[in-house]
């Protein structure tokens, strides 16, 4: 893999960009760093977990969102052993047009798609919206039933991504609590449901808290 230069760059739009978490802003200076050579970047979600102490699933979901906002292009190369690359926005020049030196490269790469990790929000279906988080928020759901209701109901949200990590953090929550273990599942509602409801806000009763600790016990 690559190296990093001994700079990155944070141009303005990114870094007052209010749609981006902190750890975003940082990750896309980090891109910037590595693919100053070439215009994009091999490095594996391994090695930005690695780099910055979390989860391979959160540095895809940051991915995701920098690609949501314009500010990267997530492809595979077919002509390079389907590598992954990750081709950096040159923000200066108009309308985010991609750096020269990465033109060229575009052309010849196909739709993107994350192999080595279930890179969520990648694989777009041309003829379908892309709808951010989506996919993790459906992985990560119990009950998957109606799942076309439960698009239509997370599209109303317009989730960014500080209320997707909220509906995965609930869903944690809830999925270890008395009422959603109760009879194999059978009172959890269906996705659609839960999120028309706003049901992440709910909160667990405590004597279901104070269950849950003394189990561990």
């Amino acid at each position: 893999m690559e190296k990093p230069n001994y700079y990155a760059v944070l141009p303005a739009c990114v870094r007052y960009d209010d749609r981006l978490k902190p750890a975003e802003k940082l990750l896309f200076a980090e891109l910037t760093s590595l693919s100053q050579a070439e215009g994009y970047s091999w490095a594996s979600n391994g090695y930005f977990s690695r780099l910055y102490k979390v989860s391979k699933e959160t540095v895809s979901r940051w991915l995701s969102h920098l690609q949501e906002c314009g500010y990267i292009k997530v492809s595979v190369d077919q002509q390079a052993g389907n590598g992954r690359r990750i081709i950096v926005f040159d923000p200066v020049l108009d309308q985010g047009v991609l750096t020269k030196r990465s033109i060229g490269i575009d052309e010849k790469i196909k739709t993107p798609i994350d192999k080595k990790i279930n890179h969520n929000n990648t694989s777009i279906n041309n003829k379908k919206e892309y709808i951010y988080g989506f996919d993790d928020f459906w992985k990560a759901y119990p009950k998957k039933i109606a799942k076309q209701d439960a698009l239509k109901a997370y599209q109303k949200l317009k989730a960014d991504s500080a209320l997707l990590d909220k509906l995965l953090n609930a869903l944690e929550r809830q999925k270890q609590s008395p009422a959603w273990k109760k009879d194999g599942g059978q009172y959890i509602p269906h996705p659609a449901t839960w999120l028309n409801g706003h049901r992440w806000e709910d909160e667990i009763p405590k004597s279901e808290e104070t269950g849950r600790w003394r189990s561990l016990d």
